[in-house]
């Protein structure tokens, strides 16, 4: 009585990611309803988890020209974040995520793109690469006031 026993689990399941190379990186939306999957095959892929035993592809994200590996949701869960052995940070609105919108390419780094993280507010978006510069801050415009 007493001890800690851990929590039983049955084998891993696998599934199909439907990209044709490594899969990098994994980023849950905080809703829990959504992921994002980077691979090295230069795409990332959309993923209704609402019911876990059964994700279904929402949208295929094309744009970097090489290996996708850190991807970010916004804590408000509309934008996300990719970056890549291209050097460049991507911005997509996912809003709708059967209809995502390309929002921006990020430039300024000299080598890959390994880290992405966002302030908890969503209006600063940290970015680190493999060319030892610590972090760049993206600054996000505040959104505009509803007419009232």
């Amino acid at each position: 009585m007493g001890r800690d026993r851990p929590a039983e689990s049955g084998p891993a399941v696998q599934r199909p990611t439907g990209h044709s190379g490594p899969l990098y990186s994994i980023a849950v939306r905080r809703d829990g309803r959504m992921a994002a999957t980077s691979s090295y095959d230069d795409i990332i892929r959309l993923w209704d988890i609402t019911d876990p035993a059964r994700p279904r592809l929402v949208d295929t994200l094309t744009g970097h020209e090489g290996n996708v590996k850190p991807v970010a949701f916004s804590p408000d869960g509309r934008t996300l974040a990719s970056g890549s052995d291209d050097r460049t940070v991507r911005i997509w609105d996912v809003t709708d995520p059967r209809h995502t919108v390309p929002v921006t390419v990020l430039e300024g780094h000299r080598h890959f793109v390994d880290a992405l993280a966002f302030s908890p507010d969503g209006r600063t978006l940290l970015s680190r690469s493999d060319d030892r510069t610590e972090a760049v801050g993206h600054q996000r415009p505040s959104p505009a006031p509803a007419p009232g």
